[in-house]
């Protein structure tokens, strides 16, 4: 939107201008700057015949868990809810992970895991027990088991995803987890492959991808961890389904000391048979540009733990790592209220600076799980009367799990940048951050461009190096008048996804990069040879 320049501080004109300005924005979706500050010039070059690598669509992961309202009634209502359902399920909660393209789900958690024993959610639905749930978890209203692997399972059917089960180290036993992987994915008539046929599923569930325990390091020293992974890697992979794929609990919480010690220890001594070492990336800040700036933080810690692997495990042992849940945690979420959290404009930028993180270290992070979809810490949030909105976090999904493509490209920014408060320790946070990928279905470049900037616009001249563009292409952008916007159940429209068209587009262009905002632009292929 061109801005309109006066001359003159009468009350008239400046009203007549504010009016203006908000008819534009409301028929247009075209955001103007926050702020008449200095003009910042970047240069974005992409180059559009190198790869950068494959990125896995399980980056974009979810998890629910029965903690705080996610899982009851966030998900499960019952069959007998007056709230439209699936066999229990919300329906509008399926739909909103069915819009996002959701890959894959963890399941039971997170910290409920280590309470969790299978056995119990599974048969009749009224003769499985209700069980207490310790820890963070006291917020949830116990586990009623309600809603288990059977459950889970019917649920991953629904929206297209993989299961992803963290088994339970912290109370439970090792033949616990095999036998329930034997219940998941055994043919015959063994004891817990025939219980299965008994309950209703005759053909096994074939759950590719387990957990060895959620945050061990609360449990175990980095010693006894690596011991206990042994012990469950053995007998849920050798003996129970020698298909699956294993996932050990990493550390780089900055609040507990020894993560390096602890993942040298499990790397060094359990790594036989692993496929996946886990982070969790929890970030609490609240000021706008610590929370956008938080997605640098993670990239020295996957970088460091990349390093281990490759001089800590063989290279015939290829072991990836996944990010298994991570979010932004504000000071207003509390044990006691369900971790709720009002979530803003600001959080969708800094979910899709994660998605950034994720592409340019696709070679080695292949999975990723955001804690949690609903209700804690949520990106929907839905009510007891059957209401439902989606924050700029999911709004985030929705732009990239459906307008980005599965190769990364090689590019390049360059761009002022800002420092970081202190606390969070980043040092030259870039201003634009740009991830281009290449949609391999149609050819299509998908660039996808972060302005951190709280109040300016960033004018790009973009170099499109051994591609040459159609002049018109489709643009998608999240933003908002203020980096607080956020949508609830009476305004539940006041952040969403804008689309236009730009008409310019060539080998050498420019473009404006509205203040806090995140921008796809999505641009073909000429067809001339």
């Amino acid at each position: 939107m061109e801005r309109l320049e006066f001359r003159t501080n009468t009350n008239m004109i400046m009203l007549a201008y504010t009016m203006l300005s908000l008819i534009t924005f409301l028929s247009s979706g075209v955001y103007a700057s926050a702020g008449e500050n200095e003009k910042l010039d970047a240069v974005i070059i992409i180059y559009a015949d190198s790869s950068a690598g494959k990125i896995n669509p399980n980056i974009y992961g979810q998890m629910v868990e029965n903690c705080g309202n996610c899982l009851y009634p966030g998900l499960w209502v019952g069959e007998d809810s007056d709230i439209p359902n699936i066999r229990g399920m919300r329906k509008d909660v399926i739909e909103k992970f069915k819009a996002i393209n959701t890959p894959i789900v963890r399941w039971p958690g997170g910290t409920p895991s280590e309470y969790y024993h299978w056995i119990d959610g599974v048969g009749p639905k009224e003769e499985r027990p209700e069980t207490l749930l310790p820890g963070m978890c006291l917020a949830a209203p116990g586990e009623k088991n309600q809603f288990g692997t059977d459950e889970f399972m019917d649920f991953c059917k629904l929206i297209g995803a993989e299961a992803y089960i963290c088994a339970n180290v912290g109370t439970g036993t090792h033949e616990e987890a095999a036998n329930w992987i034997e219940y998941c994915n055994r043919t015959g008539n063994t004891q817990y492959a025939a219980l299965r046929k008994k309950y209703g599923n005759e053909e096994p569930f074939n759950v590719k991808y387990w957990g060895i325990g959620n945050e061990s390091y609360f449990w175990h020293t980095a010693e006894s961890y690596s011991l206990v992974v042994n012990q469950y890697a053995k007998i849920m992979k050798t003996m129970a389904d020698t298909s699956i794929s294993l996932v050990a609990a990493g550390l780089n919480d900055p609040h507990i000391i020894g993560a390096d010690n602890w993942n040298y220890t499990v790397l060094k001594n359990a790594n036989e048979f692993l496929d996946f070492i886990s982070l969790h990336a929890y970030y609490f800040y609240d000021d706008y540009y610590d929370v956008v700036a938080c997605p640098l933080k993670a990239e020295p810690e996957i970088d460091n733990l990349r390093k281990m692997i490759k001089k800590l495990v063989p290279a015939d042992n290829k072991l990836e790592i996944t990010m298994d849940e991570w979010n932004i945690w504000h000071k207003e979420a509390k044990t006691y209220n369900g971790l709720m959290q009002k979530c803003t404009l600001m959080d969708g930028l800094y979910a899709a600076g994660m998605f950034h993180v994720f592409h340019r270290h696709c070679d080695i992070v292949t999975m990723a799980n955001f804690c949690d979809l609903v209700n804690q810490l949520p990106a929907i949030v839905t009510n007891e009367q059957g209401g439902l909105y989606v924050n700029p976090i999911f709004l985030a999904f929705e732009l990239y799990t459906n307008h980005t493509g599965t190769i990364a490209l090689k590019s390049e920014t360059r761009v002022d940048a800002y420092q970081a408060n202190e606390k969070v320790g980043v040092d030259k946070v870039p201003y634009l951050d740009c991830s281009a990928t290449l949609i391999e279905e149609n050819g299509n470049i998908a660039m996808a461009v972060i302005n951190r900037h709280k109040e300016n616009d960033i004018e790009a001249e973009i170099n499109l190096k051994n591609f040459i563009p159609k002049q018109k292409c489709k643009i998608r952008y999240l933003n908002a008048l203020e980096v607080t916007a956020a949508n609830d159940f009476d305004k539940p429209n006041k952040v969403v996804i804008r689309e236009s068209e730009f008409t310019s587009v060539g080998e050498l262009f420019n473009y404006i990069f509205p203040a806090h905002s995140v921008t796809i632009i999505e641009i073909e292929p000429d067809d001339i040879k």
